[in-house]
């Protein structure tokens, strides 16, 4: 069944947890902009709503096959409400080879889960395996996940912030030149070190129409640091940062990270994904520490 109500989906979003920016009605606009096919697809077995998903049609190198992407999806709506697999069966036929295109699946769910079985049942074949982020659990009280702060995380933040730094958290569009600064950094960033993530244009968009947070530490009036946070329903998504050798003495992320973590928790946020762990060991050392575990997902179906 197509969904093309906004507040509909975001119902739907709400419903559940883990919720990855992809499966966003933010980010299906910000592709649909950009010339990409959006479909938005609520699953139903035997009159119940077991399920969504956002998919991104694309045409690769201007051919004719038409991909499919549900990147972090199909979401259930609750656990044990994947009934008998007919909407993924029928979800394959509408969007599969049959069309003349390719559908493939990417559920943000993680090893071990029922995703594997629901998706082979449903004719689906696991094309590639899937990544590890780290994830923290924001449903316990902020003094337990202080507590599980690592030795040294934990003391730079007792510490409290350099007298130089003036830290703020407000809505990324509430602070235009402070997000600039960062996506800048990041950009130049991504040019040096040769990896490639969201284009700047698409995560300013996704920080306009969407909800989000912006941390960001200033010396002198300059920013010196910054950590922007996606949020989808009751999951936030640390999207990308930048220090620079004044933020990095002053442990400015340590506190940036820590001031988002206590306000998205009281704002009903339930769950941080940290990203990736295929970054450098320093980075994966900063993110493990702050209490995140690891959770490798399913992987990619077709």
């Amino acid at each position: 069944m197509l969904v093309t109500d906004k507040t509909t989906w975001r119902n739907l979003v709400a419903r559940t947890v883990g919720v990855q920016i992809q499966q966003g009605w933010a980010y299906g606009e910000a592709l649909a902009a950009r010339g990409a096919r959006v479909a938005r697809l609520l699953l139903v077995e035997g009159g119940r709503e077991v399920g969504f998903v956002q998919l991104i049609g694309r045409r690769p190198c201007r051919g004719p096959v038409l991909l499919w992407h549900g990147l972090g999806g199909p979401c259930w709506l609750r656990a044990g409400a994947e009934g008998d697999g007919a909407a993924l069966r029928l979800l394959r036929r509408r969007y599969g080879w049959r069309r003349g295109a390719v559908l493939l699946l990417t559920p943000a769910s993680p090893l071990p889960s029922l995703d594997h079985q629901r998706l082979q049942n449903a004719g689906f074949r696991q094309a590639m395996t899937g990544y590890t982020t780290a994830v923290l659990d924001l449903e316990h009280p902020l003094a337990a996940l202080r507590r599980g702060l690592h030795g040294d995380w934990r003391r730079r933040l007792q510490r409290g912030p350099d007298a130089a730094l003036a830290l703020a958290w407000c809505h990324p569009w509430a602070d235009p030149l402070g997000l600039e600064a960062l996506l800048t950094a990041d950009a130049a960033a991504a040019r040096q070190r040769g990896y490639h993530g969201l284009p700047p244009a698409l995560v300013r968009q996704l920080a306009r129409q969407g909800d989000g947070l912006l941390a960001l530490a200033r010396a002198r009036d300059q920013p010196v640091a910054a950590m922007l946070f996606l949020r989808q329903g009751a999951t936030a998504l640390y999207q990308t940062g930048w220090s620079d050798a004044v933020g990095r003495s002053g442990f400015a992320h340590h506190h940036l990270l820590w001031g988002a973590i206590e306000r998205l928790a009281a704002d009903g946020c339930r769950q941080l994904d940290l990203g990736g762990l295929n970054v450098p060991a320093g980075i994966v050392r900063f993110k493990l520490a702050s209490g995140a575990t690891p959770r490798t997902f399913a992987g990619t179906f077709a």
